[in-house]
């Protein structure tokens, strides 16, 4: 599936892009969401870490 691709123009185009656009974000934001989980330290997790530092 392209993102734009030329069998959406005609007279349900609007449609057609509109659920193409949204499958094209869903999936690039879970490929974002798998790499954000891992580098996300939480407040807590940060101050645990200051209290072992210290």
């Amino acid at each position: 599936m392209a993102f734009l691709s030329s069998t959406s123009a005609g007279r349900h185009s609007a449609t057609v892009t509109a659920l193409d656009a949204k499958l094209h974000a869903e999936s690039e934001f879970e490929k974002y969401r798998i790499v954000q989980d891992r580098i996300f330290v939480s407040d807590f997790d940060r101050l645990v870490g200051d209290v072992d530092k210290s």
